[in-house]
């Protein structure tokens, strides 16, 4: 999957960048923030591109529904990457 620099999700438009892992305002077990007042998502580009496609689904999940129990969103994200890996139903 690539990973694009934009994505309508819902009515908004939100920038997908790529940054240092420095720059995510969380935890080192992070691979990303999705901040839905600036409607920027963020994915640290140190990691591999497996982890930044299960990262992206996981913080388009988050601007989905930023209530959704982080656990949940944790087993979603990557049970919907496994199912479109496992089926090649993602492209590069």
């Amino acid at each position: 999957m690539q990973i694009p620099d934009t994505l309508k999700i819902g009515a908004l438009w939100y920038k997908v960048i790529q940054v240092d892992s420095s720059q995510i305002d969380v935890d080192s077990f992070h691979t990303g923030d999705c901040d839905d007042h600036t409607q920027t998502i963020r994915i640290s580009k140190s990691i591999s591109q497996e982890m930044k496609e299960v990262t992206l689904i996981h913080e388009i999940l988050h601007a989905i529904d930023m209530q959704l129990d982080h656990d949940l969103v944790e087993l979603l994200s990557s049970a919907i990457y496994q199912v479109l890996k496992e089926n090649n139903l993602l492209t590069k």
